[in-house]
């Protein structure tokens, strides 16, 4: 059985690394994977720390491209590549425009289309945009919906997908996290990654409290939303003196810029390039809340009993709601620092509460369902 994986941004590989591993292992399959570079710098650090070897690469990464120039390179490299290949089954994940085309350029070839993390919905095509539209698109083509919970199954049953399509596995982001804690806690990473950043911001984790891990690049945030969110941010290291708020910079000029013109004055706020991921969850699981416009970081945080305000207008992972590990606030200003005021005061109450979104064996199950079949 010849299976291709297809990826092309950070989270893609975070996300499906337990997959290609689990894949790999088997015998009778033939793993194939391929990278679009859709974010080149980004996804190159977790190919190398998940030890994956990429087989085609289409390198499709130009400066401010737009998502008409990549979508249609994509789709023309697709087509050759399903020509020569001719595989039994794609897997693609989540809602970026390199899973789209693949997935689109896949069904084209009446290829078989494994969508892992199927389900999620804002119910806002403009918000997250336009990976609302992409991941509601791959669903309708694909052959099999790995829904990450249960919500997101009813999300699918809803739209008239049929139910034999669709599995429930938990999400793969937590078996990632599981291996790279697993990993980091036998080859004495906790003790370098301490030393890295004491001595590279001045960081002692640990000790410097309370510690704000802060994410933000959505495309929908930016402007005057993301001035907002920096807003927030000095607000809070204002009203909070020993509070230290560290923020990997996402390197698109859209949110670095905005970032360096109005944070990098405030000492209590560490500005730093884009983490590894092994480095991202050192910081996490030392972290007292999260800010965050991003997705995975929201299924991430709860299995260290981490608090996540939520700093967008809509979002996909109500389960992070509901369980009571975070509150959605969107950008206003004032609205970011009430909640994170009142979630830093939360954090003892959800030591030892399960993660919603899955318990590590996400990859075990999506690959016996495709052996299977």
């Amino acid at each position: 059985m010849k299976i291709l994986s297809v990826l092309g941004t950070r989270p893609e590989a975070i996300k499906l690394a337990p997959v290609i591993s689990a894949l790999q292992q088997k015998t009778g399959v033939t793993s194939l994977v391929c990278v679009t570079s859709q974010h080149q710098e980004l996804l190159q650090q977790m190919l190398t720390l998940f030890a994956i070897q990429p087989d085609y690469d289409f390198e499709l990464m130009r400066k401010n491209q737009d998502l008409l120039d990549f979508s249609s390179r994509a789709l023309e490299r697709f087509r050759a590549l399903l020509d020569e290949i001719n595989p039994d089954c794609m897997v693609v994940q989540g809602d970026t425009t390199t899973a789209f085309i693949a997935a689109l350029a896949a069904s084209y070839r009446k290829i078989p289309v494994a969508h892992v993390e199927a389900g999620l919905r804002s119910f806002d095509k403009n918000n997250p945009f336009p990976e609302e539209i992409n991941r509601l698109l791959i669903d309708h083509v694909a052959r099999w919906c790995f829904a990450p919970t249960d919500l997101a199954k009813t999300n699918l049953l809803k739209e008239g997908i049929h139910k034999e399509k669709i599995y429930v596995t938990g999400n793969t982001v937590v078996d990632a996290l599981f291996q790279i804690r697993k990993k980091m806690q036998n080859d004495g990473s906790m003790t370098r990654l301490h030393a890295i950043f004491e001595e590279k911001y001045g960081l002692n984790i640990g000790q410097d409290k309370p510690l704000i891990l802060v994410t933000t690049h959505r495309r929908e945030s930016f402007g005057k939303d993301l001035e907002s969110t920096c807003h927030a941010l000095l607000a809070i290291a204002q009203q909070i003196p020993k509070a230290k708020l560290i923020l990997p910079v996402h390197p698109n000029p859209n949110v670095s810029g905005p970032i360096a013109k109005l944070l990098s004055r405030c000492s209590q706020i560490i500005l730093s390039k884009p983490l590894d991921y092994d480095a991202f969850l050192f910081l996490l699981m030392h972290s007292d809340l999260v800010l965050t416009d991003s997705g995975g970081v929201q299924e991430e945080a709860p299995s260290f009993g981490v608090p996540v305000v939520v700093m967008r207008k809509t979002t996909e992972r109500q389960e992070l709601i509901t369980s009571g590990f975070g509150e959605k606030v969107g950008t206003n200003t004032d609205a970011i620092v009430s909640a994170a005021l009142r979630l830093l005061q939360k954090k003892p109450s959800l030591a030892g509460k399960t993660n919603p979104f899955g318990d590590g064996q996400a990859a075990q199950r999506i690959v016996q369902v495709l052996l299977n079949e």
